[in-house]
């Protein structure tokens, strides 16, 4: 987001302190004690060294305020008082939308449902065979490459 500059938006929720180039203070996002949080405002982008919290002035406001994507675009537009157009979605569109999320929902669920149960069966066949990891390991790498 060009119209945005990263350490005004951060600023709102973060005490900062320049030092070089750069911005640090501490972490919103975990119990930091000392300042581990850096904010460029060259390159626009945010970085904790402790937690790993990185992003975008959106990420950040998306993060911080709990907001979805195009909800963090709105407060960041209202924030630098950009007007935002947005049209009603036809009801062919919203069932498009549905559907999708939908999909996505059954997607996640099936990916970790079938992750853990193949995670379970292979222990389970690992301990009753008594096959050792580096075997099962080579079966893996045959069967992936063949």
């Amino acid at each position: 987001m060009n119209a945005s500059n990263i350490v005004e938006v951060i600023s709102d929720f973060v005490s900062l302190r320049k030092t070089g180039t750069s911005y640090k203070g501490l972490c919103p996002f975990h119990d930091d004690r000392t300042p581990s949080f850096s904010v460029s405002p060259v390159k626009g982008v945010y970085k904790c060294f402790s937690c790993g919290a990185a992003g975008n002035a959106v990420k950040f406001i998306m993060e911080h305020e709990q907001m979805t994507y195009p909800e963090a675009l709105k407060w960041l537009a209202n924030k630098y008082h950009i007007e935002v157009h947005e049209r009603e979605l036809t009801n062919e569109e919203k069932q498009q939308e549905n559907e999708r999320e939908s999909m996505f929902l059954v997607n996640e669920w099936a990916a970790s449902t079938l992750m853990i149960s193949c995670t379970t069966m292979l222990m389970v066949w690992l301990l009753v065979c008594s096959i050792s990891a580096a075997v099962v390991l080579e079966m893996i790498s045959f069967v992936s490459f063949s």
